[in-house]
């Protein structure tokens, strides 16, 4: 609903008017709705984008992350731009102290009268906490040009977050961190009836997105035999995945504790990490991604 209000506000203004709306920031930042963002570029000068706190509706029931969008139609034979700079601010509470010092930075912006060298900047209170951001230095057109499908909203943009200039971040390769690397079982699988003295074997199948599915039909191997290898035994933390096979991507979990001793066929992959240098939880989200 809130596009067709978009394109309905978009019909109703004269050429060189003005729109305001508050709309969640799905559609600022979903790529799904980078086919919105592209017909309000063609339409419209985007004036400014403002960031409301994720409690500004809550009287009403919802905690949807919203903003202000402050467009102003292209006049009749106006060309479409997208190289000038749009405004963008959050403010972290409703206060009207906080918006007047978003409308004084816009005033400062608008007049032309504002510092290269406060292009960015980030008001705190007494307490050091940030209070409001504002930033004038992104185009739109480097907004539209953010892969994979362009980002609207502010929050992206915030500067103590780094985005957009991935550059400055050394990368290393995962191996760096990997202290052993295996995969299960290969060969004949023997299953053996549940004793003492065996325990449970996992497949593929046993691996979804959301982890370990222990729920599936039971196998068990003997402790110490042939589909019992010493190097594939896991240990807390260490990272399992499915690297063969038909929709592998996600099926990642991790050994958070272990109350039945278990191993695994060769379609399981095992990776542990030094846990000094990286967190197993976070490699686990990276790979599921």
């Amino acid at each position: 609903i809130e596009i067709l209000f978009l394109e309905r506000f978009i019909q109703l203004a004269k050429p060189g008017g003005w729109i305001a709306i508050i709309i969640p920031d799905g559609i600022l930042a979903n790529s799904n709705s980078h086919y919105v963002r592209e017909f309000i570029s063609k339409k419209t000068k985007v004036e400014a984008i403002i960031s409301l706190p994720r409690d500004a509706f809550k009287s009403v029931g919802t905690s949807a992350k919203t903003s202000i969008l402050f467009l102003q139609k292209y006049k009749d034979q106006e060309k479409e731009q997208n190289n000038y700079p749009v405004f963008l601010a959050s403010v972290e509470s409703l206060d009207e102290k906080n918006f007047n010092l978003v409308k004084d930075n816009y005033k400062n912006y608008y007049n032309k009268t504002m510092s290269n060298k406060n292009l960015v900047q980030i008001t705190t209170d007494e307490n050091g906490q940030e209070i409001v951001m504002v930033r004038v230095d992104k185009t739109l057109k480097e907004l539209m040009e953010e892969k994979p499908a362009s980002r609207w909203d502010t929050g992206y943009w915030h500067p103590k977050f780094g985005l957009g200039d991935f550059t400055k971040f050394e990368i290393k390769p995962l191996n760096d961190f990997i202290e052993h690397i295996t995969y299960g079982q290969v060969g004949r699988r023997e299953f053996v009836k549940k004793t003492p003295d065996t325990k449970r074997y996992l497949a593929a199948k046993n691996f979804i997105p959301t982890g370990i599915d222990w729920t599936l039909k039971e196998n068990y191997i003997k402790i110490g035999g042939w589909n019992d290898p010493e190097r594939s035994k896991p240990k807390i933390d260490d990272v399992l995945l499915i690297g063969v096979g038909v929709a592998t991507t996600g099926r990642v979990a991790i050994v958070h504790k272990i109350e039945d001793d278990f191993n695994f066929g060769q379609d399981v992959k095992l990776i542990r990490l030094n846990k000094k240098r990286i967190n197993p939880y976070y490699v686990c989200l990276f790979l599921k991604s």
